[in-house]
């Protein structure tokens, strides 16, 4: 069975079992313009964490529905 995971690892309060090879974490973000997906990756090697970040805009077209966010929903 998959062991469910609610946080991410760090080397102080929660360190990475030895088999975490990569822990990402991903969000989607709808915007006025359309969508942001965000990546937070880190990538353990030897007891050392390399951190990554990056930032994905993607404009949808003005033909394409747009869904209501929470507080503009009716």
């Amino acid at each position: 069975m998959t062991k469910r995971h609610v946080s991410l690892y760090d080397n102080n309060d929660n360190p990475a079992p030895v088999s975490v090879v990569r822990q990402e974490l991903v969000t989607i973000e709808q915007t006025e313009q359309g969508i942001r997906i965000v990546r937070f990756k880190k990538r353990f090697k030897q007891g050392e964490i390399l951190e990554s970040f990056e930032s994905e805009p993607i404009q949808l077209s003005s033909a394409l529905p747009v869904f209501p966010t929470p507080e503009k929903a009716s």
